[in-house]
């Protein structure tokens, strides 16, 4: 009897566990509606609103819109192999033993991955997209992007000049991408103006 009792306070406890979970998962959605509908309403007002952000040295007429905790990565090499292939004529000499004549012919094989090479802060601002790293930083500057790519939490930047893609991942859990996107648009466009 008591075995019966505690399975079933255990199946109510899972379930409410389960409900409290969603009802988090609501508010953030909400929250992150909410935030995207006030940044989307200034942009169409042409009222976005500049931010603070302290010890970030700004250009002239720079103003910074966002800042996001980010993780810098890169296309690196993780792994070397040597991938052969051999051909040409067996010739038996004598009972077991066989003398190949022929070549060997292989190519080495890399594998590239993304892997993180920084963890710091990703700021936009009407000049640049910046990321300011424990281990490395960077600055691009608006007027050079060539093209911008989202995916779910990662902006992936190239350059008119530089063949090597930027790999930003935002790691705030929060973050919506789309008003990420919203405003690097917003501020290229202000700047093309």
């Amino acid at each position: 009897m008591i075995l019966i009792i505690s399975f079933v306070m255990m199946i109510r406890y899972e379930n409410l566990i389960l409900r409290i979970d969603a009802y988090k998962e609501t508010i953030l959605a909400d929250i992150k509606t909410e935030k995207e509908r006030n940044i989307s309403n200034d942009i169409k007002q042409n009222k976005l609103k500049a931010i603070e952000i302290p010890n970030l040295v700004l250009r002239v007429n720079e103003k910074a819109y966002w800042t996001e905790p980010a993780i810098l990565k890169e296309e690196k090499i993780t792994e070397k192999a040597f991938s052969a292939g051999a051909a040409g004529l067996g010739l038996p000499l004598f009972r077991g033993i066989t003398v190949n004549a022929g070549g060997l012919k292989g190519k080495l094989v890399e594998k590239v991955d993304i892997v993180p090479v920084s963890t710091g802060d990703l700021i936009i601002s009407n000049q640049r997209i910046i990321f300011i790293g424990d281990k490395r930083s960077l600055a691009v500057e608006l007027k050079n992007i060539l093209n911008l790519q989202f995916f779910d939490d990662i902006l992936h930047i190239f350059e008119n000049d530089n063949p090597i893609p930027k790999y930003l991942q935002c790691t705030n859990i929060d973050l919506n991408v789309n008003l990420v996107n919203l405003i690097i648009t917003y501020l290229m466009n202000q700047t093309d103006s």
